[in-house]
């Protein structure tokens, strides 16, 4: 479970790595909108939208860019120094 995690956190870092994070349109930062939609627009994850939904059309969370680099990142740091703990008293507690 853990590898798989670690894989699956890894390919996420190699995709978010090529979002940019300034827009070429506007020049401020980007965003990703995390939505639950109701009509017009389906639900799922819009990198730097250019629209906005009627008032109570959905239900979303824009997250910038660096911030959703940096959770994954992160996340991936952390996996990658439990899996070396876990190796490492593997290593430690092996009776060969």
């Amino acid at each position: 479970m853990t590898k798989t995690a670690f894989f699956v956190l890894s390919a996420l870092c190699i995709v978010a790595f090529f979002f940019p994070i300034q827009s070429k349109r506007s020049g401020d930062f980007t965003e990703f909108t995390f939505a639950i939609a109701y009509q017009d627009h389906p639900s799922g994850v819009y990198y730097d939208r250019q629209f906005d939904w009627p008032t109570g059309e959905a239900i979303w969370l824009d997250l910038p860019v660096w911030a959703v680099d940096l959770m994954l990142f992160s996340a991936w740091a952390a996996l990658l120094v439990g899996c070396a703990i876990l190796v490492t008293k593997a290593e430690g507690t092996s009776t060969t």
